[in-house]
């Protein structure tokens, strides 16, 4: 992988890091569409579509989805979770494989991507922190991030492969 779509995957961590909170706070406190925003959503969604009859009666249209609103809500519902976890677990997969690469590089690249990736600090923050200037603090995640690259780069080469011999 190219040190261009390591760098992108870096910045993106933080960002990635909120929606898995969000997504597990979502799993953990699901939102559940009522029937009444059903019939709302169904009777604002199509101008034909009349809940009453002007004899004040309900339409067959009407009594038909009411009969059946506790399949299509608890379908929707359903739906909805499923989405969340396949997303949340992509994230959860991205993130994990960054960290676990991260923990494998040498300590002071390490730590360099950790303070400025992982927790966005400012390049005059690390120099204070790791008493190093900022320039070398820049070839050292320059350098952290070719070594991430080759990482990436040797798993890619392994799955090519793979689809190489089942081809």
């Amino acid at each position: 992988m190219d040190q261009e779509k390591v760098t992108k995957i870096l910045q993106s961590y933080r960002l990635k890091k909120r929606r898995i909170a969000q997504l597990q706070f979502e799993l953990e406190h699901p939102s559940q569409i009522t029937a009444s925003e059903l019939l709302r959503t169904i009777a604002l969604g199509s101008s034909e579509f009349s809940i009453v009859h002007s004899s004040g009666s309900a339409s067959d249209k009407t009594v038909d989805i009411v009969a059946n609103y506790d399949e299509i809500t608890d379908r929707l519902n359903l739906e909805t979770l499923e989405q969340i976890k396949r997303e949340l677990r992509v994230l959860m997969n991205e993130t994990e494989k960054l960290e676990l690469y991260v923990s494998l590089l040498d300590t002071n690249y390490e730590r360099v991507i950790r303070l400025r990736d992982f927790e966005g600090k400012s390049w005059g923050d690390m120099e204070t922190e790791l008493d190093a200037t900022e320039r070398r603090l820049r070839d050292l995640r320059k350098a952290a991030i070719a070594e991430l690259s080759e990482m990436y780069g040797f798993v890619d080469a392994l799955k090519d492969k793979n689809n190489e011999e089942i081809k």
